[in-house]
C-alpha cells in the first residue's frame, strides 16, 4: 500500500495530558414473496443533515451543568399510501426512550395501543400494527413527554481508567463483535485500527487516539448514505452517522467496547422542530461505565480536534435509542422504522418524521457557556464575543468579571444582546489560569456562571504520521 506523508498538528504529551484531565431498516431492501403480496423493510432512509458548527480551535474543553433544560418532546411518525396498491398491513416500530445519566422523561404517552418489543440489544421498542390501508389513506402515531436535560461532565480521570481485562465479559461479547457497518473482518479496518491506537493499551488512551484519528481522517459531509466503516475511512468524508460507525469499527477492533446512541438536538430554543436528528457513540471505560463521545462535533473546520464532547454532553441532545449495531426491529435506524405489505402494484408512499420541542419556562442562556484557549506565551491578549439570550421573551441582564484579568465592554442589557470579553494574557506563566465571569437576571431570577481557561504553552510544533490523513483544513 503505498504511505503518503503529509503534515499534521500535535501538541506536547503534556497539554494532552492536560486536556484530558480538563474534559475529561438495513442498507438494502429486505424482500418476501408469497402470492400477490410483498413485505418490504424501510431501508435505512439516513435523513440526518447534522452540519457540525464551525467554531474556533479555542472552544471550551469542560462542559459543566448549569440549568437543566425542560421541554416537552413530540416524535411524530406518518405514512400514507401514494397508490396504486394497497397496503395489506403496515408495521411501525418507535424505540421507547428512557431516563438515561443526564436526562428524563415524565408522563409519557403514545397516541395508537402497541405492543412492547425488545431487540437483542435490550431496546424496548412500541410496535404498531395497521391493516387494509387504500390510496390516499394514511397512519400516523406518536409520543409524547415532558423532559429534563443536562448538561455533563463525567470528569474521566485517566490513571483512574483500568485495562480491558477489567470488563465485564457480557459487554465485552456485546459490543466488541462484528456488525456489517463495522466490518472488523476487512484487513483495511484493522490496518486502520492499529494505526489510531497508536500503541495504546488503556481503554482511555485507545479511545482517546481513535477520536483524534477520526477527527483527522474525516471531513463532514452528507451524501444521504450510511456507508460502512471501510466505505467512510476510504473516501474520507461522513455524515455524523458515519463518523460514529468508523469511531465504533476502530475501538471494537482495538478491544474496546462501543456503542451508539441516537436521538434529537434541540438547535433553537422555544418551538424547535428537529428532522435532521443526531447520532453519537459511547465506550466502555472501567470502573466508569459508558462514557458519551461525539467525534462529529469535535471535529473542528480549520484546526486541532477538540474535547468538549469527549467524556461529556451537552443539554441540547435527547437520546432515544441505544444500540450495538444492526436491530432486528429498527435495522440501523434509531428513531423510527416501518416495513409494509401489499396487493397489486407497488404502492408509492410518503413518509414523515419528526421532533418537536417546546421550551419552557424562561431561561437566561449564554452561547459559548464556558471558554478555554490555547495560546503561545507570547500572546496578550484573547477577545471572545458571547451571545446572551433568553427564551420566550426579553429580560434584563447583568455581567460581573470575578478576575481582574477579564474584562467586558458592557455590564448591562437586554436579551437578545452580544458582549465583547477581552482576557489579558501579559506575563501568564505556562500552565492553566483559570477565572470566571457571573450573568444575573433580576427579572429570571436566576445566576450563571461562565467558567474562562487559559493553556500557556511555548509552542505547537510539527510531527509527521505514518498514514494517509486529509490535509489540514
Amino acid at each position: 500500500m503505498k504511505v503518503d506523508k503529509v503534515k499534521t498538528y500535535k501538541i506536547t504529551l503534556m497539554l494532552l495530558a492536560c486536556i484530558g484531565l480538563l474534559s475529561l431498516f438495513a442498507s438494502s431492501a429486505l424482500m418476501q414473496t408469497g402470492g400477490s403480496s410483498e413485505i418490504v423493510l424501510d431501508p435505512a432512509d439516513p435523513l440526518e443533515n447534522d452540519i457540525p458548527p464551525l467554531i474556533a480551535a479555542t472552544q471550551n474543553l469542560q462542559i459543566e451543568s448549569i440549568n437543566p433544560r425542560h421541554a416537552h418532546l413530540t416524535f411524530n411518525f406518518l405514512f400514507r399510501n401514494d397508490g396504486p396498491g394497497e397496503v395489506t398491513r403496515l408495521d411501525v416500530f418507535l424505540p421507547i426512550p428512557s431516563n438515561y445519566d443526564n436526562q428524563r422523561i415524565y408522563n409519557l404517552s403514545f397516541t395508537a395501543p402497541y405492543t412492547v418489543l425488545t431487540d437483542r440489544y435490550n431496546q424496548p421498542i412500541a410496535y404498531f400494527k395497521f391493516t387494509n390501508l387504500a390510496p390516499g389513506q394514511q397512519a400516523t402515531v406518536s409520543w409524547g413527554g415532558d423532559v429534563e436535560v443536562e448538561a455533563k461532565n463525567y470528569n474521566i480521570d485517566p490513571g483512574q481508567v483500568t485495562g480491558l481485562d477489567q470488563i465485564p465479559p457480557d459487554i465485552i461479547s456485546a459490543y466488541t463483535t462484528n456488525e456489517n457497518k463495522y466490518r472488523l473482518e476487512s484487513q483495511i479496518i484493522q490496518d486502520a485500527a492499529q494505526v489510531a491506537a497508536n500503541g495504546a493499551t488503556n481503554p482511555y488512551w485507545i479511545a482517546h487516539n481513535v477520536h483524534d484519528f477520526v477527527a483527522n481522517r474525516l471531513t463532514y459531509f452528507n451524501d444521504h448514505q450510511w456507508d460502512d466503516a471501510e466505505t467512510v475511512y476510504l473516501q474520507q468524508h461522513g455524515s455524523c452517522s458515519e463518523y460514529t460507525f468508523l469511531f465504533i469499527a476502530l475501538c471494537r477492533a482495538n478491544g474496546v467496547p462501543a456503542r451508539y446512541v441516537g436521538g434529537t438536538r434541540q438547535r433553537q430554543d422555544g418551538i424547535y422542530v428537529d428532522t435532521v436528528f443526531h447520532r453519537w457513540a459511547e465506550v466502555y471505560l472501567p470502573p466508569y461505565g459508558w462514557v458519551p463521545i461525539d467525534v462529529t462535533h469535535d471535529d473542528i473546520e480549520g484546526g486541532l480536534p477538540v474535547y468538549t464532547y469527549f467524556g461529556a454532553i451537552t443539554d441540547e441532545r435527547f437520546a432515544v435509542a441505544i444500540n450495538g449495531g444492526d436491530s432486528e426491529y429498527l435495522g440501523w435506524n434509531y428513531h423510527s422504522s416501518y416495513r409494509y405489505y401489499y396487493t397489486g402494484s407497488p404502492p408509492n408512499r410518503t413518509r414523515e418524521r419528526s421532533f418537536i420541542w417546546q421550551s419552557y419556562p424562561s431561561k437566561l442562556q449564554v452561547n459559548p457557556p464556558q471558554l478555554t484557549s490555547l495560546v503561545l506565551s507570547t500572546t496578550n491578549t484573547i477577545t471572545w464575543d458571547l451571545d446572551i439570550i433568553s427564551t420566550n421573551g426579553s429580560y434584563d441582564w447583568s455581567l460581573v468579571s470575578a478576575d481582574n484579568w477579564l474584562q467586558l465592554d458592557k455590564g448591562s442589557g437586554t436579551t437578545p444582546d452580544t458582549i465583547r470579553l477581552v482576557a489579558n494574557t501579559t506575563g501568564f506563566p505556562l500552565g492553566i489560569r483559570s477565572g470566571q465571569i457571573v450573568l444575573n437576571s433580576s427579572s429570571l431570577n436566576t445566576s450563571i456562571t461562565v467558567p474562562v481557561n487559559i493553556v500557556v504553552v511555548n509552542e505547537i510544533f510539527e510531527t509527521y504520521l505514518p498514514i494517509i490523513i486529509k490535509p489540514t483544513r
